[in-house]
């Protein structure tokens, strides 16, 4: 799945966003992965942030009942 896609689809929707210890190029868009855990189940979009290269975002999609 695509980010494109995971935002645009009404069945998933942003939980919330943290920081995680981390390197993504800033020229990728993010990372997409299947999460399965604490806070449900749907995917993960790793991203990475402009004011350090130590760190990235995480932002989290749960599905909807």
């Amino acid at each position: 799945m695509s980010i494109n896609d995971l935002v645009n689809n009404p069945v998933y929707e942003l939980h919330h966003t943290a920081a995680k210890k981390g390197y993504i190029s800033r020229k990728s868009d993010g990372i997409v992965k299947e999460y399965s855990g604490r806070f449900g189940t749907g995917y993960t979009v790793e991203r990475p942030r402009w004011d350090t290269t130590r760190y990235i975002y995480i932002d989290y999609y749960i599905r909807v009942n």
